[in-house]
């Protein structure tokens, strides 16, 4: 007890520092200063926080498609995952180089829509089953595509569109693969993904309508002659028979695309064919077309 008591005593002891007024002022400001500083941080982590917003999920890549598809077109459309019947055809998914690329059907009062979605080195899609069996198709001079069986104009297909991911309008056209379509892109400096479509109408139309084919000096004629609306429209209508006021009158109001198929039909050695509704006014004017096939004399 002693020795402990001895080392206790024996201990150094620190002087203890005198608490004066000043000292005690300090620690108060510094305490002050500590909570402004952590109230200023708050507000400032809640002013961030109410800028960025709550956390929003990226869309999906099919919204992203679907949203593509709306704003070229106005209308969803749904995506094809095994064929489907529609006006009396199969569709199916397209191609690109054999592998299948995604592809959406838009159904149509007059027709459907097939549009396929393009992906970095991709640049064209194959559509196999757009047309029945015994049909065939023709370019005419508006950039698509006409349905024939027999020498009867039985659909049409129009002219392509593609669209990039920024909204870009790209170049596109069709070439003829058999039965099916090959739709060409031009791909340079395009975002992807890209959408491509054909649409496809039906040859149903709410007015009669008359088919007349030239021949090849017929085709000529008109070519060089339509400047001279008289004589060119004479022509083209010489041959219509009962359905020659509706050729007139068709032929002066499209005259521009008669012209352009004319020009069109002599660069690929083809004759010029006119579907002519065989009625006046605003309610023909859908039934009528001009394209260009094979001359048959």
């Amino acid at each position: 007890m002693r020795q402990l008591k001895a080392g206790r005593a024996g201990r150094c002891s620190r002087p203890r520092r005198a608490v004066t007024a000043s000292t005690r002022n300090g620690t108060r400001r510094q305490r002050a200063r500590t909570r402004i500083a952590a109230a200023a941080l708050a507000a400032v982590g809640a002013l961030a926080i109410a800028q960025i917003g709550p956390a929003v999920a990226a869309p999906s890549h099919g919204d992203s498609i679907q949203s593509a598809i709306v704003a070229k077109t106005s209308s969803t459309a749904s995506e094809v995952s095994a064929p489907r019947s529609v006006d009396g055809v199969r569709v199916g998914k397209a191609e690109y180089a054999g592998q299948t690329l995604e592809t959406y059907l838009q159904d149509r009062s007059d027709g459907f829509s097939v549009i396929a979605v393009l992906q970095e080195g991709q640049s064209s899609a194959t559509f196999d089953g757009l047309v029945k069996p015994g049909q065939r198709l023709e370019p005419n001079g508006s950039g698509g595509l006409a349905i024939l069986e027999g020498d009867a104009m039985v659909g049409a297909i129009d002219a392509p569109w593609a669209r990039d991911a920024a909204g870009k309008e790209l170049r596109t056209s069709y070439r003829i693969d058999g039965s099916a379509i090959v739709q060409d892109v031009d791909v340079k400096g395009a975002a992807f993904p890209i959408i491509a479509d054909p649409t496809v109408k039906a040859g149903f139309h709410i007015v009669p309508v008359a088919y007349v084919q030239y021949t090849w000096s017929e085709t000529w004629y008109v070519k060089n002659h339509l400047p001279q609306g008289a004589i060119a429209t004479a022509l083209l209508c010489s041959r219509t028979g009962p359905a020659a006021p509706y050729c007139a009158y068709y032929g002066a109001l499209f005259v521009n695309d008669v012209r352009s198929t004319t020009d069109a039909a002599i660069a690929r050695k083809k004759c010029l064919k006119m579907r002519l509704p065989s009625t006046l006014g605003a309610i023909g004017i859908p039934a009528y077309d001009s394209y260009y096939v094979t001359c048959t004399s």
